[in-house]
């Protein structure tokens, strides 16, 4: 946690990994509750897949505009090839 803590800090973008990695950990702690109590593991777990789906989608809406405005980058805007590169 504090590794992602601290990647925020800094202004990094999370990566796919890091986010797997939290859910793995949030995942523990959720087993853990249901086994203490049920209710409330079930309510966290539904509320934690919500947040996951939301983040998933909201990084693919983004994954997505930058495609498109790589898309609209002009020829003259690109780096050149390197002489005999095709």
């Amino acid at each position: 946690m504090q590794y992602i803590q601290q990647r925020a800090a800094e202004g990094a973008a999370p990566e796919p990994i890091e986010g797997q990695m939290l859910q793995q950990h949030l995942a523990a702690h959720v087993t853990q509750l249901k086994e203490k109590d049920p209710k409330a593991g079930r309510e966290i777990e539904r509320d934690l897949n919500e947040f996951f789906e939301q983040a998933a989608q909201a990084a693919n809406e983004a994954t997505n505009t930058d495609m498109e405005n790589a898309q609209g980058v002009q020829q003259e805007q690109r780096i050149p090839a390197a002489a005999g590169v095709e």
